[in-house]
């Protein structure tokens, strides 16, 4: 089998792991909307359909990662080695730092919730309590299906696509790079937010954007620096430290 054919069909096996794990939580949806669907299908065939849409978006992640992200020098470390018997990294620096650069991010959640929160509207305080996942969503979901659709897929993407205007490979290409992937994993947090309170304040919008942000740059760096699944770790830690902290 061709060796991105098999890389690729790991990914998506991760990654639709992680989309399944959302038919185990109530996925937000607004209450017209499902109303209206109700009227032709059942629960459970709602739920369904309403995983048509990450699918494709990790099919998508993948197709833009697979394709960018060894011309510009970022790496899968674990399952390359697996898949390809390609030389490991020492696993315990890699362990250390993704769990390190998880517990940073989480600490960061938990501060800007803490700074924003009182300045925050009732109607998105009670659309964060009405719609908590899970843990199985947040690690598998938020670990796998995100990094793979924001870090493998757009990130990489990214990067080679500005590396296609500049000719050479600076690390500033990186960080715009990492800062691109890790702006439009914020506003992938927003849609869910106008869909029950309509169009976000300023502060809602600040928070979102602040903190999901700054978590997507740690997530993007360690991708960069040490590899896709060190990142995916890192994500994971994040959600531990979150639902330690009750966010």
């Amino acid at each position: 089998m061709n060796q991105k054919l098999k890389f690729a069909l790991v990914l998506f096996s991760l990654g639709f792991l992680g989309v399944l794990s959302l038919l185990t939580t109530e996925l937000p949806l607004p209450s017209e909307a499902r109303e209206l669907l109700s009227e032709t299908y059942t629960s459970e065939q709602i739920k369904g359909l309403l995983l048509v849409n990450p699918t494709i978006f990790l099919i998508l992640g993948i197709l833009m990662g697979l394709f960018t992200y060894e011309s510009v020098g970022l790496s899968s470390p674990v399952l390359e080695h697996w898949l390809f018997q390609k030389k490991l990294p020492y696993i315990y620096p890699l362990l250390i730092i993704g769990i390190g650069g998880g517990l940073f991010a989480g600490l960061i959640m938990i501060l800007g919730t803490l700074v924003f929160q009182p300045f925050l509207p009732a109607e998105f305080l009670q659309l964060g309590a009405y719609f908590r996942p899970n843990a199985a969503v947040r690690f598998l979901y938020g670990g796998f299906t995100e990094e793979i659709i924001v870090r493998f897929g757009l990130m990489s993407a990214s990067i080679w696509l500005l590396f296609r205007f500049i000719r050479h490979k600076p690390n500033y290409i990186y960080w715009i790079g990492i800062l691109i992937s890790s702006l439009l994993f914020a506003l992938m947090h927003l849609p869910a937010v106008y869909a029950f309170t309509g169009p976000p304040d300023t502060t809602v919008f600040a928070y979102i954007m602040l903190t999901n942000t700054i978590g997507g740059v740690v997530f993007g760096w360690l991708y960069w620096r040490k590899g896709l699944e060190t990142a995916m770790l890192a994500h994971m830690t994040t959600h531990v430290v979150m639902i330690v902290g009750h966010i």
